[in-house]
């Protein structure tokens, strides 16, 4: 794709030349133009384009107005009138002062094709520049981990109004893509239904009537979609595409019924007579599951079947997303970050985040601090023995499920025995291993605990207490010597820098309540932001370095 030549603006005119002489310097965007090479961009987005046909905007300058927008957190439409009304920005830009049209779609367009893995390729080409200028990558650094919540741009309605809103997506997808389907489909059911909202005050019998009515109607509209897409003599989609995203909806319309329904066959009323007031109290009537026989992971949108409601404490839940943070703790660079779901723990890829950066640069920190939220064993094992890289994390506190005072750190591990010895200097006499845990519990003989002075401070279950010891016991045990040591609490304080960081991504660049919706378009987002905080560090370091020493001043 060499081939390929973008939209040139010409020679700068002796206007714009003018114009951009006769004003001051912009303290930050011209000092990013000094600094920074955008060119990457122009041969890394190649083979996006076609070389035959009108030449395209280069794209080292659409990603400039990428940058430029996230760093002031605008929409297209604003984006759109700082690049026509603004002097500094046209001149950072290199487009000519006349300039006056510059279509908002534009950008949407570009975000949409070049998609989070060209603009994650982005931010490691401004990251090895960073590196070039020695601002990272010292043996002696720090890498600090952490995570934070976004709350997604839905909302999340009633288990009625969740079903209702998965079908209108699909029902209007028809109407818009595939108007003999949609005729067909009104033909053969009401679906009127579903864009009728429930009144306020209907409650009881009556709402769960409108419940079960709607719910059959749903898994109607499942199988109508379903035998459509089997039977041949139906009109065929003009676009495979279209009918794939009619799969899709129809798939998220099913998950949504399977996690909030529950399906009771009710042939015959409480009394045991036989019911004939109507066919919608006939065979089976569907009544929505109780919150706590719902999953964990369930939809709560169909707007965005991917986002999922989090919990940053126990009191504390949001809906939404979490970014996952690798910054230096020398530079405040952010080496990666990514998108996860908000109710994933966070250090399920806490591996993954890190292991990008070391394979990109071939680079290592002398230790990765993070929160007690990544410090497990499996982690700690991950990180040491597969990319040689100590963990620091203070180790979580395991209490007494019983509430009881004697905890699990009471008891005392013997690994040479492979037994636990309790405090009153009984030992285990059985043991299990969970895979699933990964780890082993230990018991102790029900005669002993029984008979023991100690019982009501260490557990009131029948057949004794039993002990949990982890797989990765000695490394634990090694983190808990190097946590308690002085390099260690020096770590475990600077782990606390990562939070401007955080705020700064957050609340200043826009990713605390992103315009967008899916977790890739938010993908998209997290690699811009991340451009944006470290060309921030980038233009600050390098202009810092470039400051000529004072004159010294004659007394």
């Amino acid at each position: 794709m060499s081939g390929v030549k973008y939209k040139n603006f010409e020679q700068a005119s002796f206007e714009d030349l003018m114009v951009y002489s006769a004003i001051p310097p912009h303290p930050f965007w011209d000092m990013v133009a000094k600094h920074i090479d955008f060119s990457f961009a122009n041969k890394l987005c190649a083979p996006l384009y076609s070389p035959l046909g009108q030449h395209p905007y280069a794209p080292s300058l659409k990603l400039k107005i990428h940058l430029i927008q996230r760093y002031y957190n605008i929409s297209d439409r604003e984006m759109e009138l700082k690049i026509v009304g603004d002097i500094f920005i046209k001149r950072f830009l290199g487009v000519p002062v006349s300039l006056a049209k510059f279509d908002h779609s534009t950008i949407a367009l570009d975000r949409s094709r070049l998609g989070a893995d060209i603009f994650h390729a982005c931010h490691m080409n401004i990251l090895a520049q960073a590196l070039n200028h020695g601002m990272w990558g010292q043996d002696d650094d720090r890498w600090l981990v952490d995570a934070f919540h976004t709350y997604a741009n839905v909302a999340a309605p009633s288990t009625y109004e969740l079903i209702q809103q998965a079908a209108q997506k699909l029902v209007r997808h028809l109407k818009r893509r595939s108007p003999a389907h949609y005729a067909q489909l009104k033909a053969d059911m009401d679906v009127g239904v579903f864009f009728r909202k429930l009144k306020r005050d209907v409650r009881g019998t009556e709402r769960n009537l409108a419940f079960s009515n709607l719910c059959v109607l749903g898994f109607g509209l499942v199988a109508w979609m379903k035998r459509t897409e089997a039977d041949e003599g139906v009109t065929k989609w003009e676009d495979p595409s279209e009918q794939e995203t009619a799969e899709q909806q129809c798939e998220v319309m099913l998950r949504i019924l399977r996690e909030n329904v529950d399906s009771k066959e009710q042939d015959e009323d409480s009394s045991g007579s036989s019911d004939s007031s109507g066919p919608q109290n006939r065979g089976f009537q569907y009544a929505e599951l109780g919150q706590k026989e719902k999953p964990a992971d369930r939809v709560v949108s169909a707007h965005d079947p991917e986002v999922r409601i989090g919990h940053k404490s126990k009191k504390l839940a949001f809906l939404g997303d979490k970014t996952q943070v690798v910054e230096s703790a020398s530079s405040h660079l952010v080496l990666n970050a990514e998108p996860i779901p908000g109710n994933e723990a966070d250090g399920v890829t806490l591996e993954n985040v890190v292991k990008t950066v070391v394979e990109q640069f071939d680079k290592r920190p002398k230790e990765v601090v993070a929160d007690a939220a990544y410090g497990s064993g499996e982690n700690r094992d991950k990180l040491v023995n597969g990319l040689h890289i100590h963990l620091t994390a203070p180790l979580a506190k395991v209490t007494n499920p019983s509430g009881k005072a004697f905890r699990t750190e009471d008891f005392t591990y013997l690994p040479e025995d492979d037994v636990v010895v309790c405090p009153e200097g009984q030992r285990s006499v059985r043991r299990t291993h969970i895979k699933k845990s990964k780890g082993s519990q230990y018991g102790f003989a029900e005669q002993v605990c029984g008979q023991c002075s100690l019982r009501g401070q260490c557990t009131d279950h029948a057949k004794g207490r039993t002990v949990f010891v982890s797989d990765y016991w000695a490394l634990l045990q090694e983190a808990k010597k190097y946590n308690a040591s002085a390099q260690g609490q020096e770590a475990l304080r600077a782990r606390y820098e990562i939070e401007r960081t955080n705020n700064e991504m957050k609340r200043h660049h826009g990713l605390e309540r992103p315009r967008t919706r899916g977790r890739k378009k938010l993908r998209i987002d997290v690699k811009i932001t991340s451009m944006v905080v470290n060309v921030k560090v980038m233009v600050k370091t390098l202009v810092e370095r470039c400051k000529p020493l004072e004159a010294p001043v004659c007394s």
